[in-house]
């Protein structure tokens, strides 16, 4: 054990020293297999490690702009128009497509959860794809933020979807959005039926979503969680 720690781990000592042709030859296998092991963790678990704090710090804008979907809305809505939220959404669409991107190289991304539904990635992001839902479907036309905006975002999403573990047994549609204050906040929306319609439409889009939040271990009551209903602004 001696002899094999210091030869996997460093390499070697000269106290102890293999005398025979084979035990020979596999020393320097077994330097080279502890090099490339160490390397091979270093290399790897730095970057996971950095890429789960930014899926945190994602997460932790998203709550932020207003937790749940009909915050995110009117926390954005300024006077007539949604030109401060429609930038957020820009720069936030850069940062997900980035951590969309180190999925592949890095699956184990999907495993790291955590035990607070605001910086849990799955949970906000299931609210922002509902904001982005209701700005779509809800909001009318004439106010609305640009498609340049919200279809870059959707389909960034509908990517993270593609690449995240499927979760298991039927999951049920989550109930739609509330309209409530979006209408308190005086944004002008489209008629009520219309907007029932068309969420009916991306109904297996929101199961998926379902589903990512129910693999980090949350429901859907806490993607609907939102700061003031908690007291945290």
């Amino acid at each position: 054990m001696y002899f094999a720690g210091y030869t996997l781990f460093t390499l070697g000592v000269g106290d102890v020293i293999p005398t025979r042709g084979a035990q020979r030859l596999l020393t320097p296998v077994a330097t080279l297999h502890g090099l490339f092991t160490i390397t091979l963790a270093i290399t790897y678990l730095l970057p996971v490690m950095s890429a789960a704090v930014e899926r945190r710090r994602q997460a932790a804008t998203i709550w932020a702009m207003g937790g749940d979907a009909p915050g995110i809305v009117c926390q954005g809505w300024r006077s007539d128009r949604f030109t401060v939220l429609a930038q957020q959404l820009l720069a936030l669409t850069d940062d997900l497509l980035t951590t969309v991107e180190r999925h592949p190289t890095y699956p184990v991304l999907h495993y790291f959860v955590t035990d607070d539904a605001r910086s849990s990635f799955s949970a906000r992001v299931a609210a922002l794809d509902d904001a982005v839902s209701l700005m779509t479907y809800a909001v009318a036309a004439e106010v609305r933020p640009s498609s340049s905006v919200l279809v870059p975002l959707r389909r960034i999403i509908d990517e993270l979807l593609r690449g995240a573990p499927r979760a298991r047994g039927e999951l049920t549609e989550p109930p739609l959005p509330s309209l409530r204050p979006l209408v308190d906040a005086g944004i002008p929306l489209a008629p009520a039926t219309e907007v029932r319609r068309r969420f009916s439409d991306c109904a297996g889009h929101r199961r998926e979503l379902a589903g990512l939040v129910a693999d980090a271990g949350y429901c859907w009551a806490d993607v609907q969680a939102a700061p003031d209903a908690e007291g945290d602004g």
